[in-house]
């Protein structure tokens, strides 16, 4: 009997832990999934070809060139690759976002919702 209460204490303090460490973030960023927003972004499909891709933090960080302009955008994490061309729409433009991840500050980026590889 004492057997069966001790191997119940054990399996519920195991799920307790596995069900913190599923809620935890391992990362620096933010606690929230969503990055604050400083301007919301509302537009038509913009696109772009990859210059420079990272990740980190659990999302990918793009340096895009656009008509000679070069900017980065940052989605949840995706596999792209240089000279790449991509398309996004909607997203929040942050000014001096630092990804702790990458240990790295942007001046500026465009967190946007979704990527498409269009090449």
């Amino acid at each position: 009997m004492k057997t069966s209460i001790r191997l119940f204490i054990i399996l519920i303090v195991i799920a307790i832990m596995g069900i913190s460490l599923g809620c935890s973030d391992f990362t620096n960023e933010s606690k929230s999934k969503t990055p604050p927003r400083d301007e919301q972004v509302q537009g038509p499909l913009a696109s772009g070809q990859v210059v420079n891709a990272l990740r980190g933090g659990g999302y990918t960080y793009m340096e895009v060139e656009n008509n000679g302009e070069r900017f980065w955008i940052a989605s949840s994490v995706i596999n792209v690759r240089r000279n790449d061309i991509v398309a996004w729409e909607n997203g929040s433009l942050m000014s001096d976002f630092t990804s702790y991840a990458l240990n790295r500050k942007f001046e500026e980026i465009h967190f946007v919702r979704s990527i498409t590889i269009l090449r």
